[in-house]
């Protein structure tokens, strides 16, 4: 089964040309960090189209995205599935969880964001463990349910962002 690191942005009614730019900003702030963002339409992989629209995330003002390591790559798998690593060390995963905290962080500050949940997902499963987590904050929570365990469960993670933290910002729907 393959394993896939998605999610939605929450935008306060940008224009056309507006949500435009905030795509080209979001990919391009993945591209710095050696992250290759699906953004909107392009977030074509079955189950996570089918999952987002299960928990009701598509549409209005909703931007959904996907991550992965490469262009080439239709899973996010390399970026967090506990199977690449060898031997146990799990350092390749906390190195790519510190790299989406910093793109999440990167993210909320761009004009407009009134929200961001982050999904981690092996296939179809939606029994979501819910959590909230700085973007900062981000690479530790997940760590603390890997280790050990050496599986990764499905997590809906509501992103505080800057200035919002301990308060709800994300639609809150029955899973």
């Amino acid at each position: 089964m393959s394993y896939f690191l998605f999610g939605v942005v929450r935008l306060a009614g940008l224009t056309e040309g507006e949500l435009d730019e905030f795509g080209w900003r979001m990919v391009g702030a993945g591209s710095e960090l050696r992250l290759f963002v699906l953004v909107g339409p392009n977030v074509t992989q079955p189950p996570v189209r089918d999952i987002l629209r299960e928990l009701d995330q598509l549409g209005g003002d909703d931007l959904p995205f996907m991550l992965t390591t490469s262009p080439l790559r239709d899973t996010s798998h390399e970026l967090i599935s506990p199977y690449q690593v060898a031997g146990g060390d799990l350092r390749v995963v906390r190195d790519s969880l510190g790299r989406v905290g910093t793109w999440l962080e990167r993210v909320s500050e761009l004009q407009g964001v009134r929200g961001i949940q982050l999904f981690t997902s092996e296939g179809y499963d939606t029994s979501f463990a819910e959590s909230e987590s700085s973007p900062a904050g981000l690479a530790e929570q997940v760590m603390e349910r890997l280790e050990g365990t050496c599986d990764l469960p499905s997590l809906r993670i509501h992103v505080t962002l800057p200035g919002q933290a301990g308060t709800e910002v994300a639609r809150q729907d029955p899973v």
